[in-house]
């Protein structure tokens, strides 16, 4: 794995289970406030050409579609199958023309959701047979809850308001079951 360091207390690289983790600059400015800064978006970037062009060669190379910059300049320096990990498609301009380029490069597509390999599908126009869903994984035994203090009823959405994440599929089925359960409460916290 090739990735940048988040934080410069870590290490510049280590073996986790068996996975060598390769971890590149720090890039302090790659997170700010809200958002990403671009100048970080760019170091990373010019890292990845960077680890690409003198890591060797390998059978595969998996690019998370953000920031979608690193797969623009290194895709086509990639001596092996290459493909994008798509966990979102932006509805915003540049982002979304940049999105349909990087689809045209890649061998193949992993969405993380029906919506995002429909859109991969119809929008972009991908061959449906170089797309794989792989839906994200959740490790329930790090989100244990007392059950003794549980209120019945109660929902709760904690995460990004964004159109993959089928909110409103939520809020539908919330409507329906209050319909028959009038005390049920449905709290929705995310940007």
């Amino acid at each position: 794995v090739f990735t940048l360091r988040h934080a410069p207390d870590l290490p510049k690289e280590e073996e986790i289970d068996g996975v060598f983790v390769h971890r590149g600059i720090h890039a302090r400015r790659y997170v700010c406030q809200g958002s990403r800064d671009y100048s970080g978006l760019l170091i990373y970037s010019a890292r990845n050409l960077w680890d690409i062009l003198t890591q060797g060669t390998f059978d595969i190379y998996i690019f998370n579609q953000w920031p979608i910059i690193h797969i623009l300049s290194s895709e086509p320096f990639a001596r092996g199958v290459t493909v994008i990990d798509w966990v979102e498609i932006w509805q915003t301009e540049p982002i979304r023309s940049l999105q349909r380029i990087a689809s045209k490069l890649a061998d193949g597509h992993i969405a993380v959701s029906q919506q995002v390999r429909d859109t991969l599908l119809h929008q972009f126009h991908v061959d449906p047979a170089n797309i794989a869903i792989v839906y994200s994984g959740v490790d329930t035994r790090q989100y244990v809850s007392d059950t003794s203090a549980k209120e019945w009823g109660r929902i709760l959405y904690s995460g990004r308001l964004v159109r993959h994440k089928n909110v409103d599929l939520l809020i539908n089925a919330f409507r329906a079951a209050r319909k028959r359960k009038s005390s049920l409460c449905l709290d929705i916290v995310g940007n």
